[in-house]
């Protein structure tokens, strides 16, 4: 009689845990599994299954997760809700340089967790979303007059959580890629007509942030990049004058004003000044000597040499220049405007002029492929001064008087 031994009848003891594995096993059907305590939860004691194909890979599930405790966070089973995990999941999103998002990014995140989708999906488990559960979201935000372009934000986000949950197997499949996205999500923002960019133009013309505002109009640099820009930075003393866009001033919550990377490689980028411009920023250095002298041994600057700051030095309020913006676009009758439109609007001028579309992601500092980039780069000096070329002439227009044109 042929004997069977122990060890054959019970495949899922070929990979009986070792001494300091966390308890981790094969099961019968091949697959690895770990399992680590979760503590009391709502007063019962749970533990979470890790699985894998191989030893190695649910190991390091094993180490992430226990890395996750350590760091103070909880971690997800699969009874929980949508409510729990999208503020578990928010609290592993580490803002730059760290991390990988920008403070103003994840205060947007914040926002969308906070006001839209903890309230229609909160209490609602995590693997029983599905797409019905998306489509009322949508229609309901729509519903209340949200624009398309605010529910597709809610939407991308809710597609990043899911994911987040589908690496921990807490779902199988993507339920946001099979509902439609609404209609009219895909707008790139409003733009600045003629005669609101002529009164804007002469506006600002003497504010002391006019240099500010120009490089936001004609530059469609981000308001982080304009607070954020050092004189070391610019070249003014060179013909043509350029700029070098490579840090941005940020809040960050508990820390203050911090200047920051770009996000992306693109938006460290390099261009030429308009003329206009860079008489303006001449300008803005000689006001700014006279506020150092008056300021005297109050003046804060000497470490960061920022070009826009308070009278006595120190970074301007992100927030206090978003509302300087604004009131100078209400003083224009394009108070329906935001600051950040003018981007929009100095984008639609660079392609109307004939830039060509690499040539206008790089003065924006979009990301672009790094493939596209290594084809066409020998395009982008060319780029740089063709954009300043445009830009000048679109100056030049808002400076005759309306009606003069054409």
């Amino acid at each position: 009689m042929t004997t069977v031994s122990r060890r054959s009848a019970h495949p899922s003891r070929r990979g009986r845990a070792r001494r300091g594995d966390g308890g981790v096993t094969q099961r019968a059907d091949g697959r690895w599994v770990a399992r680590i305590e979760l503590g009391l939860v709502d007063g019962v004691r749970k533990r979470k299954e890790l699985y894998g194909a191989t030893r190695d890979e649910v190991l390091t599930k094993l180490e992430e997760a226990r890395s996750q405790q350590r760091r103070g966070l909880r971690l997800t089973t699969d009874r929980d809700s949508w409510g729990v995990f999208l503020d578990r999941w928010y609290a592993t999103l580490r803002p730059r340089p760290q991390g990988r998002y920008s403070p103003t990014t994840l205060k947007h995140y914040g926002d969308i967790i906070r006001n839209h989708l903890s309230p229609q999906l909160g209490r609602l488990q995590v693997s029983a979303l599905n797409a019905d559960h998306v489509q009322d979201l949508q229609d309901d935000l729509l519903a209340r007059g949200y624009a398309g372009q605010t529910v597709l934000n809610v939407r991308n986000l809710l597609r990043k959580a899911v994911r987040h949950a589908m690496q921990r197997r807490l779902l199988t499949y993507n339920p946001v890629d099979m509902v439609e996205p609404p209609e009219g999500s895909r707008g790139t923002g409003q733009v600045i007509d003629r005669d609101a960019a002529r009164a804007f133009h002469d506006g600002i013309k003497g504010h002391r942030f006019e240099a500010a505002f120009l490089l936001e109009f004609v530059l469609a640099m981000r308001r982080s990049e304009v607070l954020g820009l050092s004189w070391d930075a610019l070249d003014l003393d060179h013909e043509p004058a350029a700029i070098h866009v490579r840090q941005g001033l940020h809040r960050v919550k508990g820390q203050g004003l911090l200047l920051l990377q770009p996000k992306s490689k693109r938006g460290n980028r390099r261009l030429v000044l308009p003329r206009r411009v860079a008489a303006a920023l001449r300008a803005r250095r000689d006001a700014q000597l006279l506020e150092e002298i008056a300021a005297a041994e109050h003046w804060q600057n000497h470490e960061r040499r920022l070009v826009f700051t308070t009278f006595k030095g120190t970074p301007f309020e992100p927030s206090h220049f978003t509302n300087e913006v604004k009131n100078a676009l209400r003083v224009a009758g394009a108070g329906h405007l935001r600051g950040h439109d003018l981007r929009h609007s100095m984008s639609s001028e660079l392609q109307s002029g004939g830039l060509s579309p690499l040539g206008t992601m790089t003065v924006l500092g979009h990301a672009s492929p790094d493939m596209t980039m290594g084809i066409y780069g020998h395009l982008v000096d060319a780029d740089r001064r063709a954009a300043a070329r445009i830009m000048d002439g679109y100056l030049a227009e808002l400076d005759e008087p309306s009606g003069a044109a054409g």
